[in-house]
């Protein structure tokens, strides 16, 4: 994880114990999780509040608008409300949750979501300005929920999950609540295909470190010289995936991460954009944020010609794409795993353009035209998600 100066109030900052055993990768992973269902569900939030609020008129964006991010350069989670919700001239915040248990005894929301502290009076207040929309998956329903409502019907106990307090809403009362929509059944659907996408995708990932370690202890067994051969594509990325695994950041930054985007422009294969993609996501992350001042300034450069390999690695890896859910790109290769080194590809590539918003939105507007768009969908890169995620689950399918 990259260091922090100071600290933002508005982010939980991960503990030790969160992320330990966690590469930045994994990380990233998990949190995109999240990213996902809030994403796809921005459309079907707005229908709900327009049904509840007929007479006027919704809107609802994410938190932080196009600079929203799903991750964060030190760890941890915001404390930014999900959505932000315009009815009428009224301003909400949405808490969302996202329940995928079916044998749930109580449905937990957390203190600082619901409710605040008076001092004054000494007992906590419901907040006025927060809605809660909490979809229970594995029923295919949801409910539509006012703070007040939450503190009057749950009452504040631990969580052992928690490991701290929160309202729990016993399962009986909460789903009195619960209402049919038509239209959710698709909407669990999309978000059920791309989690399928997104931990396929990273098996690429888990499968290229445990190649590379198994090549460097047959080398040791042998007696056998293990040699990097830093001029090429693979032997860059051998040495991307050592100083990853070992948390260190080369210190000849910009010329390595100049190697990066020459290699990101020679590729040919799936494999190889995976391999660059790969090289190109850790050493962007390596790079500090400036905050300001000449850092700004010599990003100019260099955003410009991460925003044409990020297009032209996309162009690339949609040129593959063969129907069917598949990616390929050599006709001997494997399908299953062409399709996986695309998804990573394209994965760590949106990653890391909305992370490039998130932090040089005014340089890119003004320096850098060519930019790719903020990411609003998760794989909003590549099309045909419900086939991609079809062909995923078959070619993952155990045989007999």
């Amino acid at each position: 994880m990259s260091k922090r100066s100071k600290v933002d109030p508005k982010i939980t900052y991960a503990k030790s114990s969160d992320i330990k055993g966690r590469t930045y990768l994994e990380y990233r992973r998990d949190m995109k999780r999240k990213a996902i269902v809030e994403l796809e569900a921005i459309e079907w939030i707005k229908s709900v509040l327009q049904r509840e609020y007929s007479e006027s008129q919704v809107r609802v964006e994410k938190s932080g608008g196009d600079r929203f991010l799903w991750f964060l350069r030190g760890g941890g989670v915001s404390r930014e409300p999900d959505y932000i919700a315009t009815v009428g001239k009224k301003r909400y915040e949405i808490e969302f949750q996202y329940a995928e248990k079916s044998d749930i005894e109580f449905y937990d929301f957390k203190l600082s979501k619901i409710s605040k502290k008076d001092r004054t009076a000494d007992k906590r207040v419901p907040k006025d300005d927060v809605l809660i929309l909490y979809i229970d998956k594995t029923r295919g329903q949801y409910a539509f929920l006012t703070t007040a409502w939450v503190a009057q019907n749950g009452t504040i106990d631990e969580v052992p999950a928690w490991r701290t307090s929160a309202y729990r809403v016993p399962a009986e009362k909460f789903r009195e609540n619960l209402k049919q929509d038509e239209s959710l059944s698709d909407l669990i659907q999309r978000i059920d295909d791309k989690n399928t996408l997104l931990e396929f995708q990273h098996g690429a990932y888990e499968k290229a470190r445990h190649d590379l370690q198994r090549k460097i202890e047959d080398a040791v067994l042998s007696g056998v010289d293990f040699h990097l051969i830093p001029t090429t594509l693979e032997g860059f990325w051998e040495a991307c995936v050592i100083l990853e695994a070992m948390e260190r950041c080369p210190e000849s930054l910009d010329a390595w991460l100049q190697k990066a985007l020459d290699f990101a422009n020679e590729v040919s294969t799936l494999e190889e954009l995976f391999k660059a993609s790969f090289c190109l996501d850790y050493l962007y992350f390596c790079k500090p944020v400036p905050s300001s001042g000449v850092g700004l300034e010599q990003a100019n450069d260099w955003l410009s010609r991460l925003g044409e390999v990020f297009r032209t690695i996309i162009e690339r890896v949609n040129k593959f794409y063969s129907g069917q859910g598949q990616f390929q790109s050599e006709p001997q290769g494997s399908a299953c795993e062409e399709t996986r080194y695309a998804l990573f590809a394209i994965g760590v590539v949106e990653d890391m353009i909305q992370d490039a918003w998130h932090y040089y939105s005014e340089t890119i507007v003004k320096e850098a035209q060519n930019f790719p768009s903020p990411i609003q969908y998760i794989y909003q890169s590549v099309s045909d998600h419900a086939a991609i995620a079809r062909f995923v689950r078959e070619c993952t399918e155990p045989r007999d």
